[in-house]
């Protein structure tokens, strides 16, 4: 088991250090070659993975079925098909499907069954690394408010948290609905944290008001034994 929680820890840092290499990539077209050929052998590792674990489970085809997302993200990409063909990077967008074994391995370590904030929290923080890398990769090279991989993590956080400073907006068509897509998403966080919250705050009174109760029947109880006591010595 813990070489198994180990395994997918990481598997996890590989794929944001995949899609970190791929932003930098954009970013330094020069050094192409290198962040390639690195995410090539790190596709290898996930594709081998992804036959283990559907060799290991018992309805293999039912997993195979299931987890075609994560076969798709592991396909390993030669720096020589980038080369040749440019729009490529576009569909090696699909590397930043990895990043979602953050939700499997946090599931592992029972933190999303634990808390419902914690889960909110993580499905935040992937919305926004998902949006802004997505949004980048879309409208690279089409958005000219757009300098550096950055901007779209900027551009993923203005939009999520519905600010919207209008510094960088879409200029795609694809892009502007994944704009539609974060700031509907954006509300119905803060919809799902306001209704957390107030159901915190209510179990909180319920708990407290249940101690007071329990208190006041304890006391009662106590005072029913001593004039209990009392009479009985009378008589």
């Amino acid at each position: 088991m813990k070489r198994r929680m180990a395994f997918e820890l990481l598997l996890v840092i590989l794929a944001f250090v995949s899609v970190g290499l791929l932003l930098y990539e954009l970013d330094h077209p020069e050094v192409a070659w290198f962040t390639t050929s690195c995410d090539f052998f790190i596709a290898i590792l996930f594709l081998g993975e992804y036959f283990f674990s559907t060799f290991k489970a018992e309805r293999r085809l039912r997993y195979a079925l299931t987890h075609w997302y994560d076969l798709l993200a592991s396909i390993p990409i030669p720096f020589s098909a980038v080369r040749m063909f440019r729009t490529i990077r576009i569909v090696r967008m699909v590397r930043i499907i990895r990043t979602l074994r953050v939700l499997r391995l946090s599931r592992t370590l029972g933190f999303l069954s634990q808390s419902k904030i914690g889960t909110v929290s993580v499905v935040f923080l992937m919305a926004i690394l998902l949006g802004g890398t997505s949004f980048y990769l879309l409208e690279y090279g089409q958005n000219p408010s757009l300098g550096k991989s950055l901007d779209g993590l900027y551009w993923a956080i203005a939009t999520v948290t519905t600010v919207g400073y209008g510094d960088i907006v879409a200029v795609t068509t694809v892009g502007k609905v994944l704009t539609i897509c974060l700031m509907v998403f954006g509300i119905a966080v803060y919809a799902t944290l306001a209704g957390l919250l107030a159901g915190y705050l209510v179990r909180n009174k319920e708990e407290g008001l249940e101690e007071r109760i329990g208190k006041i029947e304890r006391k009662l109880e106590e005072l029913s034994k001593a004039l209990r006591s009392k009479d009985s010595k009378l008589r």
